[in-house]
């Protein structure tokens, strides 16, 4: 196994064997790569695979009927947003979205999360949200643990950031990577 990933079992890194078929680089041990056997059946099965991703991004594709007119509408409507100051001199607002990216920034800066997605459930009026936050968590901590230290860096990066009052955050893990 090499740093970068796979090894074959004469030692060659697969990951060398693929920027050869891609990139064209050359063979790092061409003596070797020619009579082995365990080099000749990647380098086939990996020029087998770009093949086919050479053949289906060569295709013309069409959008399905509608589609545009349905993206358009979306963009058309306002976004939902949340209150983060009101003072004399007028409102300011952000996005849900916005405050959902934050989430997701903030879950990602916790150890052992991999992935993360965060979407609002709720907006209070005034300056309180509620959030629905999906994770991937490396194999090996407890997983309540790691939802917990979630919460807390969500809640802390949110109200530190927009002032936004993070009442609710819903945390399920979706998968172990």
């Amino acid at each position: 196994m090499t740093a970068g990933g796979e090894s074959l079992p004469c030692g060659t890194a697969l990951d060398d064997l693929a920027r050869q078929v891609f990139d064209g680089e050359p063979a790092a041990d061409p003596a070797h790569q020619a009579g082995c056997a365990d080099c000749q059946a990647a380098l086939r099965r990996v020029t087998a695979i770009r093949d086919d991703v050479r053949g289906l991004a060569s295709r013309q594709v069409e959008p399905p009927p509608g589609l545009v007119r349905q993206v358009m509408a979306r963009l058309r409507v306002a976004p939902a947003l949340v209150t983060i100051d009101v003072s004399a001199r007028g409102r300011t607002q952000v996005a849900e979205s916005v405050v959902a990216r934050l989430a997701r920034r903030a879950a990602l800066a916790v150890e052992d999360v991999v992935l993360a997605s965060a979407l609002t459930i709720e907006t209070a009026e005034g300056t309180t949200v509620g959030l629905r936050v999906r994770l991937v968590v490396a194999y090996g901590p407890a997983l309540h643990s790691v939802a917990d230290q979630v919460r807390e860096r969500i809640r802390a990066d949110v109200v530190a950031q927009t002032g936004v009052t993070v009442e609710e955050v819903r945390v399920s893990v979706d998968d172990l990577a």
